[in-house]
């Protein structure tokens, strides 16, 4: 018997046939997770990161900005500081305790988020440096330059000095206390009645947002002014942190 051995011929072939891709719910959630899990963790950069450097930045600017100013009319200094406009730097914070965080802080008129982006943030109706009545001034504690970070770990008897443009003005603080964040009185101009001397001293009051990354409540140091020395006659503690 023979064997065909001719060519066969075979039915045409053409690519394999695709296979259609299975949509997958699954998946699709999976994506989107990933993809808002990358927002949330560059808003976290931008939070605690950035917006501290464009802060520094901030204070940086507006400080060498005042001073200059200060330098141009030194001559003409005035003895008495002038009510500032809203949003006007008008002065320089230093506590020696944490130098770190806060030396050379512009004292900006207002608190509201541009002021607080640009220094710590005197109140309008309170008091000016020096003045009878409750000097009161807030800052961040987290983000926006966090001058106030380090706020918990003052103790009495730390000095805070305010410099103007007319002179120095040594405050010492006393206490602290935690309030809720709707308790004005901690702004008014004798806050602490009960333990101040006579309700026209010269107090200060700085607070800031408490606990760490929570605005539900308010640490707050108050303080009483102990010397008021002219610009040739810089505090000791001024000096010291300076050499």
């Amino acid at each position: 018997m023979s064997v065909d051995t001719r060519p066969q011929l075979l039915p045409p072939s053409g690519p394999p046939p695709r296979q259609r891709r299975r949509f997958s719910l699954a998946a699709l959630l999976g994506e989107i997770l990933i993809t808002l899990g990358v927002i949330v963790l560059l808003f976290v950069v931008w939070q605690l990161w950035w917006t501290d450097v464009t802060s520094r930045a901030s204070f940086e600017a507006t400080g060498d900005a005042l001073q200059s100013e200060w330098h141009a009319s030194a001559g003409d200094a005035p003895k008495q500081i002038s009510e500032p406009d809203y949003g006007e730097a008008f002065a320089l914070m230093y506590i020696p305790a944490i130098k770190d965080a806060v030396w050379g802080v512009p004292v900006v008129e207002g608190t509201s988020r541009d002021e607080l982006m640009r220094g710590v943030g005197h109140h309008p109706d309170a008091a000016l440096p020096g003045e009878d009545g409750n000097f009161a001034v807030a800052g961040h504690r987290v983000t926006y330059g966090k001058p106030f970070n380090q706020i918990a770990e003052l103790r009495p008897g730390d000095q805070v000095i305010v410099e103007t443009e007319s002179g120095y003005y040594t405050y010492e603080l006393d206490n602290s206390e935690i309030v809720e964040a709707s308790e004005g009185w901690v702004l008014q101009p004798n806050p602490q009645a009960e333990i101040t001397s006579k309700p026209g001293d010269p107090l200060i009051t700085i607070y800031s947002c408490h606990p760490m990354y929570s605005a539900a409540q308010r640490y707050v140091y108050f303080g009483h002014l102990v010397e008021e020395t002219t610009k040739d006659n810089p505090p000791a503690a001024l000096e010291d942190s300076s050499a």
